[in-house]
C-alpha cells in the first residue's frame, strides 16, 4: 500500500488529470506543414507560373526581394526534398510547440529560416537560386 500524492489524490476525485499534465495539441506545425505542401502543389503540379518567380530566392541582385528570404523556405525542389524538410518540421516543429507554443514556432521558423537564408545570400554566389526548409528545420532543431 502506497499513500497518494496530493496531485494524484486531487486528480482521483474529479476525474481529470491536473493541469501541467494536459498538453495542448500542436497547431503551427501542422499549418507549417500545410503550407509547405499547398505551395509545393501549386508549384510543381499545377505549374503556377508566379511561385518561381515570386517566391524563389534568387541571388543575382536584380532579382533579389527581400521577403524571399521568408518565403523561399516554404517552396522545394522536388518531392524527396519536401519529404525530408516536412519530416525534420514534423519531428523538431512539435517539440519547439511543445516548449515555446504555437507563436513560438513561428516565430522560431520564420526567423531560422530567414537567416539560414541570408547566409546562403552571403556565401554563395550570385548565379543560386535558394528554396527549402532546410535551415529552419535545422533552426528548429537547435531550439529544442
Amino acid at each position: 500500500f502506497r499513500p497518494l500524492s496530493r496531485i494524484q489524490q486531487s486528480s482521483s476525485n474529479n476525474n481529470t488529470p491536473p493541469s501541467s499534465s494536459i498538453q495542448k495539441p500542436p497547431t503551427a506545425v501542422y499549418l507549417l506543414l500545410l503550407l509547405n505542401i499547398s505551395i509545393f502543389l501549386l508549384d510543381k503540379v499545377l505549374r503556377i507560373p508566379s511561385i518561381p518567380r515570386t517566391l524563389y530566392l534568387f541571388h543575382h541582385p536584380r532579382s533579389l526581394r527581400w521577403y524571399q528570404t521568408i518565403t523561399a523556405c516554404f517552396c522545394h525542389a522536388d518531392r524527396a526534398h519536401l519529404g525530408g524538410n516536412a519530416l525534420l518540421l514534423l519531428l523538431f516543429g512539435r517539440s519547439v510547440e511543445d516548449d515555446l507554443g504555437p507563436v513560438g514556432l513561428l516565430l522560431s521558423f520564420l526567423l531560422c529560416g530567414a537567416a539560414a537564408n541570408v547566409a546562403s545570400l552571403l556565401l554563395l554566389p550570385s548565379a543560386t537560386v535558394s528554396v527549402g526548409a532546410s535551415g529552419a528545420v535545422y533552426g528548429l532543431f537547435v531550439v529544442s
